[in-house]
């Protein structure tokens, strides 16, 4: 397959909340905006509702490899669904796709070096979500069981660790069902610390 210049998006729709998708269009930089109209136009054609919406695009020298190593990096810590479809904050995906469009636009001889440098980035960030993911099951199975009343001292450093771990728990995107409950019992943990304040 040619591999030509064209653009990776990252598409959006509220039928499927928590769901993105990565795809590509080819087109030179001038083209940009026809392409990314006449792809919304064809996605919003099977939507009844007319909801689809482009949360990011990337230009590419070389999209079709940019879209292939943006959903390597996805499918290392996220599900995925039917096609370009993957279960992950578009935050997470902007980043991704972001630094692939960079690394594909580099010449053929170096871009595998680079994109196996994000590669590893990506496998030990996941590695270190998988840790998260097993402490927070953890925390739901030990807030479910009934625990004695304790008096806890509530200090600066737990009041900057609320603000902390909120941020964190509104950006993760974790292809787990536990996950709502595991922010919620986070959550509940953290408002009792700060109500003692």
């Amino acid at each position: 397959m040619s591999d030509r210049p064209g653009i990776v998006y990252i598409a959006e729709n509220p039928a499927w909340p928590g769901w993105v998708k990565v795809g590509r269009a080819e087109t030179h930089r001038e083209g940009r905006g026809a392409a990314l109209r006449q792809r919304l136009h064809q996605f919003n054609t099977g939507d009844p509702c007319r909801a689809y919406d482009f949360h990011a695009d990337f230009f590419a020298s070389c999209c079709y490899t940019a879209e292939q190593f943006a959903h390597t990096l996805l499918e290392i810590g996220f599900q995925r669904g039917g096609g370009e479809w993957f279960r992950c904050s578009r935050d997470i995906a902007h980043e991704l796709v972001g630094r692939v469009c960079a690394i594909a636009c580099l010449r053929p001889t170096v871009r595998g070096r680079h994109f196996n440098v994000v590669l590893e980035e990506v496998r030990v960030q996941m590695a270190g979500l998988d840790e998260t993911h097993k402490i927070m099951r953890q925390m739901i199975a030990e807030d479910a069981a009934p625990k004695p009343a304790r008096q806890i001292e509530v200090t600066e450093t737990a009041r900057a660790a609320h603000a902390v771990i909120d941020a964190l728990l509104s950006q993760m995107a974790m292809p787990d069902e536990n996950t709502e409950a595991a922010a919620r019992a986070v959550q509940r943990r953290l408002d009792i610390l700060g109500g003692l304040a």
